[in-house]
């Protein structure tokens, strides 16, 4: 473009510079539109402006994952196992309950958890005491 734009401003040749010249606009409204579609998809909004849902994203370990996902609702399951020394079924129960994050649990008190099935309230207590000595 440039290359071309050069030549004919040397050569004096209309077509040539203005083949260039419009070349050159062209590339530059490609750029631009292309930074703006980018700067409104980091915002939410898909390129017309329109809000575009995001799925439900969680950090799990550092990743950044999809809560829906079946392989997170089963990590998720086995981590409160693991650190809520509960069985399966109350920590399916948790996780089906709405408690599916860590985030979950840190505003929780005792008589949350209770509405749950299966837990008791050594149980909630013990996953509140957890949930607070790792914050």
């Amino acid at each position: 473009m440039v290359v071309g734009g050069v030549v004919g401003v040397l050569t004096t040749e209309v077509a040539a510079w203005l083949g260039a010249s419009i070349l050159t606009f062209a590339f530059i409204f490609a750029m631009v539109f292309w930074f703006q579609s980018r700067s409104k998809q980091k915002t939410g909004e898909d390129v017309e402006g329109e809000s575009i849902e995001r799925e439900e994203e969680v950090e799990f370990q550092g990743a950044i994952i999809d809560e829906r996902d079946p392989i997170v609702r089963d990590r998720m399951i086995e981590a409160f196992i693991e650190d809520f020394h509960i069985n399966r079924d109350k920590a399916e129960n948790l996780y089906d309950a709405g408690y599916s994050r860590w985030s979950d649990f840190t505003e929780a008190i005792p008589e949350d958890l209770l509405m749950v099935e299966g837990v008791n309230p050594t149980v909630a207590r013990r996953i509140i005491s957890t949930v607070q000595s790792r914050k």
